[in-house]
């Protein structure tokens, strides 16, 4: 039987990579991944690539310290200085909450944990002691890029698999 949309669940390591993988995120068939750096230190590198035809697809973690972090705002900010205007809407799932960038050839999504999820956790790494919590705390980010008229055609399929981001574990 042909099934011409069959998602596939991906898993994801973190910076970390001798952990265990810390988020999902369902994409269908089509996208092809992409090695990355070797080097999952430097930020500015992803820690997972994707393709599907022109579009590339990059999701990035920023592990972070209590009271520390990239805000959203300042991402699409950043998104916007990079790419020109473009519209940004907020998104709330999964214990994230963040914004969406749309701008000239990007499609892009800044989240962090809600305050209530990353307390919990940070209780988790300061009593459990737990070295994937550090991850499982980071601001991430997923940014397509490609030409305006393939965005267009995928967008919805973008978007929903960007709120399929998920922690692997469930947040305490």
């Amino acid at each position: 039987m042909y099934l011409p949309y069959l998602l596939l669940t991906l898993l994801i390591f973190g910076r970390e990579p001798n952990l265990e993988p810390i988020y999902g995120l369902e994409v269908d068939q089509s996208w092809q991944e992409s090695p990355c750096t070797k080097d999952l230190s430097d930020t500015r590198e992803p820690i997972y690539m994707l393709y599907k035809s022109n579009l590339k697809l990059t999701l990035h973690n920023f592990p972070k310290k209590e009271g520390e972090g990239i805000p959203p705002r300042a991402q699409a900010a950043r998104w916007r200085e990079q790419c020109g205007d473009g519209e940004i809407w907020p998104v709330s799932f999964g214990g994230f909450e963040g914004l969406i960038f749309e701008g000239p050839e990007t499609l892009a999504l800044a989240l962090q944990l809600a305050p209530s999820a990353e307390r919990n956790l940070r209780y988790e790494e300061l009593f459990l002691g737990r070295a994937e919590t550090k991850q499982r705390i980071s601001d991430v980010t997923i940014k397509v890029v490609g030409p305006q008229s393939q965005l267009n055609l995928e967008k919805e399929k973008i978007i929903k698999m960007m709120h399929s981001l998920h922690l692997l574990e469930e947040i305490p």
